[in-house]
Parts: C-alpha cells; sequence; structure tokens
C-alpha cells in the first residue's frame, strides 16, 4: 500500500509541475518528474515479479 501511494504522490507531484509549466509536457521539469514516476512504477513491476516468482517456486511444506 505504501508504495501505490508513492506513486500517487509523484503522479500527483507531475501533474503539479506541467500546471506550473503551462502544460508543456516537453518541459525539463515536467521531464524529469515523468521519469521519476516511470522509475518507481518499474522498480515496483519488478518487485512484484520477483515476489510472484518466488511463491510459484516454493514447495508446499
Amino acid at each position: 500500500m505504501l508504495q501505490t501511494n508513492r506513486i500517487e504522490s509523484l503522479r500527483k507531484e507531475m501533474f503539479e509541475v506541467a500546471k506550473e509549466c503551462q502544460g508543456n509536457l516537453l518541459h525539463p521539469r515536467v521531464l524529469k518528474a515523468s521519469e521519476q514516476l516511470d522509475r518507481e512504477i518499474a522498480t515496483q513491476a519488478k518487485q512484484q515479479l520477483r515476489l510472484r516468482r518466488q511463491s510459484i517456486h516454493k514447495t508446499p511444506p
């Protein structure tokens, strides 16, 4: 749940930066915020995949 909050926080931050930059999605500040969000999403996706793989390979007691 905390991870989802991190993504949501970064998403809101990106929208605020875009608003401050008059909607210019190519503004360096907007691109930086977008990249931060992308990295967080990718990190969490990798973690979820790793956890799923671990649970598949566990043998029942």
